[in-house]
């Protein structure tokens, strides 16, 4: 990302990615090998993607959806969401606020947690309608991991408190309290975000097209997942949806998924997938950064055509809530620098980036 500087102040932000020739990848490819080659491909959020490619390619086939498969690929996609945004929540704190003790309760919890993921592919992949051993193990363990070190409860516990306080001083001032508050004070308005949000159901009803919905600055992220939850009502209205509010949103997405897993609360589906237009198998897939999309094309049980919008996509769109950085004062590019990464970090907890400073 470059920012661009002219008198002392931002006046643009531009975004450089590196894209994968997804058509080319896949063109002509059968759908078992689409569904082998698409997880493989990403380095992040592996089991949304295969959940994703699964669901557009059986979808866009014609074929029915089994129910078991779809069930076991929404709890590793549960599963590793919650891992990867602790893994956000936890990586990206100032170095003052981590310590060695819970870097390796970290460790030792996501490792439980990765194995437990990787014998539940294996029954995916094997078509064995089970869930392996260690599943309940692995939630107590994240569990008491967010207790002591993100909410300060368990997470029922937290979206309970969460709900009736009456001030953000009632929670415990754990690291990732200490980091939210410390955002919230030092710089309030980076990431204000005024962007609508992710109109899906307008896409599954044909009124919206695929490419509108790429091409703009959407919301995706996990806000849209929890903005309407009780436990982000202070939040929201203190500090409406900015950098802070999101590390908030994530917190408060992790117990919310928590407790899904445990039994104790109903929510919208995390995988779904549907046909648009008799054409396109598309699939909408929650992750740890929001709502990952595919869509494909198959005839006689080949890859036509194959599109993913990736939730970075919105998240990192130069015309969504980076546009905040435009005016910032670039006199102390060391601030300056640190508030770009502070906000690309809580916009997109899964992407490396590098910042540069062009025309300072």
């Amino acid at each position: 990302m470059k920012l661009q500087v002219h008198q002392e102040r931002v006046t643009h932000v531009c975004v450089e990615r590196q894209q994968i020739d997804i058509q080319a990848l896949l063109h002509r490819r059968s759908i078992e090998e689409g569904m082998s080659l698409l997880p493989s491909v990403f380095s992040v959020c592996t089991h949304a993607q295969s959940a994703a490619a699964w669901s557009a390619l059986t979808t866009a086939a014609g074929e029915s959806i089994d129910e078991n498969t779809k069930m076991q690929q929404t709890l590793a996609v549960q599963v590793e969401s919650i891992q990867e945004s602790l893994r956000s929540l936890t990586f990206q704190l100032p170095e003052e606020l981590r310590d060695m003790h819970m870097m390796c309760q970290f460790a030792q919890v996501w490792q439980q947690s990765n194995l437990f993921l990787s014998h539940l592919r294996q029954a995916i992949q094997q078509k064995e309608a089970v869930i392996p051993d260690g599943y309940r193990t692995v939630l107590v363990r994240w569990n008491e991991f967010c207790a002591t070190y993100v909410f300060g409860n368990e997470a029922a516990a937290f979206l309970e408190k969460a709900a009736v306080a009456r001030n953000l001083g009632e929670f415990p001032p754990t690291p990732v309290w200490q980091w939210f508050r410390r955002l919230a004070q030092d710089i309030p308005l980076l990431g204000r975000a005024a962007i609508h949000s992710l109109p899906c159901k307008h896409y599954r009803y044909g009124t919206v097209s695929w490419q509108d919905l790429t091409t703009h600055p959407y919301d995706a992220s996990c806000w849209l997942r929890v903005h309407k939850e009780p436990a982000m009502r202070l939040v929201i209205e203190r500090f409406g949806n900015n950098a802070a509010a999101r590390i908030a949103a994530r917190m408060v997405d992790v117990a919310r998924t928590l407790t899904i897993l445990f039994g104790d609360y109903e929510g919208s589906p995390w995988v779904r997938a549907y046909r648009v237009a008799e054409q396109y198998g598309t699939a909408e897939v929650k992750c740890a950064r929001g709502v990952l999309m595919h869509r494909a094309r198959v005839e006689n049980g080949e890859i036509i055509a194959y599109d993913i919008c990736a939730p970075t996509d919105w998240n990192l769109h130069e015309k969504g809530a980076l546009l905040t950085l435009v005016g910032a004062s670039a006199k102390d590019q060391e601030r300056l620098l640190r508030y770009a990464n502070e906000l690309v970090q809580v916009l997109d907890p899964c992407v490396a980036f590098e910042i540069k400073i062009d025309g300072a």
